[in-house]
């Protein structure tokens, strides 16, 4: 799997690789512009541990590129493809958002020096009795950048008094004009198309049936361009009467909701109220959303529904105003940097103002929380001590070549701890970065950018005793609970529906 995933990112840069021949199963790979007949171990590599060597080797001489740092810091270092150079400095000026903050395009390798060079050492809190109980805290108070500002569904939820006022207000009337247009340009685009086809439909009717007469071509083309423009409002009204059928299903064809005789539970004289069954036929043949000719239609699957989609993100952007504060949790089946660009667009405000991003162990991670930052977003969240990038001074990890274990970390809070303590070291590469171990009844690590690890304190309830008391934590733990808590409410309320 390692390798698999170098050579994606080589095939990338441009590497080739050849079959095996004779009696050899090892592939050859190539460097870009390079053949077989070039140096090997040097441009030509066989077989993949051969490879993986020289990757290994590469990985261990170069150093870790600092992008976006601080001037105080050293200069990176030039690469041997200058384009590639200047093209990532271009987009280290454009994400550049927080001082000190590196780009996202960290090999795993530097990712795992990073946890080994990039943090301070070790400083650890007591908890504190001076501490005043059950203080409040505001999360503007724990991240200084961050702005309060007016949220929620402000606009949509006006308008959601009603089913119809929800309905309109994602739907504008415009979309509804370009709907009806380009439906009505369908209908003329293959009116030859369909001419032909009623023609020989006729044609084959007259020869089993003397007495049937065919139209003419002539005659049919006329018949079909007398059906006036399709108009918007007769669209709200065919979308209406699918619901309504949708509500009242016939299971044996639609031409029956039309009927003038009742037949069984088929409500009578409905539909024909509101639409005439040939219209509502011939708005169901005709309906485009789309131009069929434009050349996006060959590689976006989604075109022929890409003008509601578009209508809808924008309404959705509208009708939302994003809080200073929100909470992922790994319901949200997408990824976060994806989830986040829809909200939030892929670069940073900017006024300069930060939201913070709340999110659990499943998505927090040291390169998605240095990404976040560049985009305009702090973030604090629960952290798995066998992700990549965290400080081995905190969470002890195993290096090659060494033959010792290193110490784990005990599940239960030891004896000699005190409850309430916690340990934190901070970045040395990203000063809002830090990562910290609380120790409650057990070990909680815990990663943020632009959080405050000031004492505070947290309602806990006592394993034995079962009451509730005060343990000092640092604000990040409280912020997490206190807007991470809400998501649970969120989720217990859901099961209740």
């Amino acid at each position: 799997m390692a390798f698999q995933a170098r050579w994606r990112e080589l095939k990338k840069a441009g590497w080739t690789s050849k079959r095996p021949s004779g009696l050899s199963v090892d592939f050859t790979y190539l460097k870009p512009g390079k053949t077989i007949k070039n140096v090997k171990g040097e441009d030509v590599f066989v077989g993949e541990v051969a490879l993986m060597q020289y990757l290994d080797k590469l990985d261990l001489d170069s150093a870790i590129r600092p992008r976006n740092l601080d001037p105080d810091f050293e200069e990176t270092h030039e690469s041997s493809d200058s384009s590639e150079d200047s093209e990532d400095e271009d987009q280290s000026e454009t994400n550049a958002m927080h001082p000190g903050v590196v780009e996202e395009s960290k090999e795993a390798s530097q990712v795992f020096d990073l946890s080994v060079e990039g943090w301070s050492n070790l400083y650890v809190h007591v908890m504190n009795s001076v501490i005043v109980p059950g203080r409040l805290l505001q999360c503007v108070k724990t991240t200084p950048i961050c702005t309060a500002v007016t949220m929620g569904q402000t606009r949509w939820l006006a308008a959601a008094a009603t089913p119809s006022g929800a309905f309109f207000y994602f739907l504008q009337p415009q979309p509804w004009e370009n709907i009806a247009a380009e439906s009505t340009e369908y209908l003329l685009a293959s009116i030859d198309e369909r001419v032909e086809g009623q023609h020989a439909k006729q044609v084959a009717r007259e020869r089993k049936h003397n007495e049937y007469n065919a139209k003419s071509r002539v005659a049919i083309r006329e018949d079909v361009l007398k059906a006036p423009p399709i108009e918007a409002r007769e669209l709200c009204v065919f979308i209406g009467l699918l619901i309504a059928r949708s509500i009242v299903p016939n299971k044996e064809k639609l031409a029956n909701h039309w009927k003038t005789r009742e037949e069984g539970a088929i409500p009578r004289g409905c539909f024909g109220r509101f639409m005439t069954r040939d219209r509502f036929m011939h708005i169901s043949i005709n309906l485009h959303f789309g131009p069929n000719d434009d050349p996006n239609a060959m590689t976006d699957r989604a075109w022929k529904l890409r003008p509601v989609i578009d209508a809808l993100q924008e309404r959705f952007a509208a009708g939302y105003t994003p809080p200073a504060i929100m909470a992922m949790r790994r319901c949200c089946r997408r990824a976060l940097r994806s989830t986040v660009c829809v909200f939030f667009g892929p670069t940073a405000p900017p006024n300069g103002e930060m939201r913070l991003v709340v999110m659990d162990r499943f998505y927090s991670s040291v390169p998605l929380s240095m990404q976040l930052l560049t985009m305009g977003f702090y973030s604090i969240g629960m952290e798995r001590t066998d992700r990549q990038g965290l400080s081995t001074k905190l969470i002890p990890k195993k290096r090659k070549g060494d033959k010792k274990k290193p110490p784990k970390i005990p599940k239960n809070r030891p004896a000699n701890i005190e409850r309430g303590t916690f340990i934190v070291a901070d970045s040395l590469h990203v000063p809002a970065m830090r990562v910290l171990r609380w120790w409650d009844t057990r070990a909680v690590d815990a990663l943020s950018t632009g959080g405050s690890v000031q004492q505070d304190r947290i309602v806990r309830r006592d394993a034995l005793s079962g009451e509730q008391q005060e343990v000092a934590c640092p604000r990040v733990v409280k912020d997490y609970q206190t807007y991470m808590g809400g998501v649970d409410v969120h989720d217990q309320l859901r099961l209740q529906r």
